[in-house]
């Protein structure tokens, strides 16, 4: 009786080893350069910016930022906009940073969690304007159709000569299987938008680092899916046969 009861278990057992995950830190961008895979099975694309993005990026503070008067960043100021047009506003303007992960060949991953560490800053040069920096993600698993995740940074007035900074995280997290067993490439983009009621040079939004966590398997071949499949369904045949 032995063998029929732990026949089945061994073949499940084959089964799961050849379909384990590893867990990872999948990709951490803190500057474009420094985007190296924690483990094999896909490959990580740097930070894009679009021609008319207000975002670049600086070695001396190592973010992307962009100024609160660049003319391609979205100030809802008085607009009366729902959340949903403040959002479409941005995404009109591509007011946003995109990185992107694609699975090698015979490879897939699962994401479990995206995380941004963003920020809003006074520079002390001249007074300005309280400002509200809002950030949303999204991605193409659905065409940049759903918010995953947003935050909010309030970042109040400043005096001439003097500084204020506020940082946040915007996270998305229990995410829809529709991020488990990704294959090809999927893009993830960090937008922006601003509430203030005046713009300024002084005022800058930043963007520190960006990390996508998750898993990454081989592709079971068919041929061997079907294999186990067949010894798991004889298995079980003799395991009944065995317990009648």
């Amino acid at each position: 009786m032995k063998t029929f009861f732990t026949l089945p278990i061994a073949v499940a057992s084959l089964l799961t080893l050849a379909t384990t995950a590893s867990a990872a830190t999948l990709a951490t961008w803190t500057a474009p350069e420094s985007t190296t895979p924690a483990s094999p099975g896909y490959t990580i694309n740097d930070g894009v910016l679009p021609a008319n993005s207000p975002f670049t990026y600086s070695t001396n503070t190592s973010t992307w930022f962009a100024r609160g008067d660049s003319s391609d960043l979205v100030n809802v100021y008085n607009q009366g906009w729902t959340v949903a047009q403040q959002q479409d506003a941005a995404i009109a303007a591509e007011s946003y940073i995109e990185f992107s992960l694609t699975a090698d060949e015979n490879y897939q991953f699962d994401v479990t969690d995206i995380s941004a560490n963003i920020a809003a800053q006074s520079l002390a040069y001249t007074a300005t304007e309280a400002m509200d920096v809002y950030a949303f993600i999204r991605t193409s698993v659905d065409d940049y159709a759903t918010t995953v995740g947003d935050a909010t940074l309030n970042l109040p007035a400043s005096p001439q000569d003097s500084t204020a900074t506020r940082s946040g995280t915007v996270t998305a997290t229990s995410l829809d299987p529709e991020y488990s067993s990704i294959t090809g490439t999927v893009t993830y983009r960090i937008y922006y938008y601003i509430d203030t009621a005046a713009v300024s040079t002084n005022q800058v939004l930043r963007l520190y680092s960006t990390t996508i966590e998750g898993t990454t398997s081989v592709i079971p071949e068919p041929a061997t899916m079907g294999l186990f499949g067949g010894a798991f369904a004889l298995a079980m045949m003799l395991w009944v046969r065995r317990r009648r």
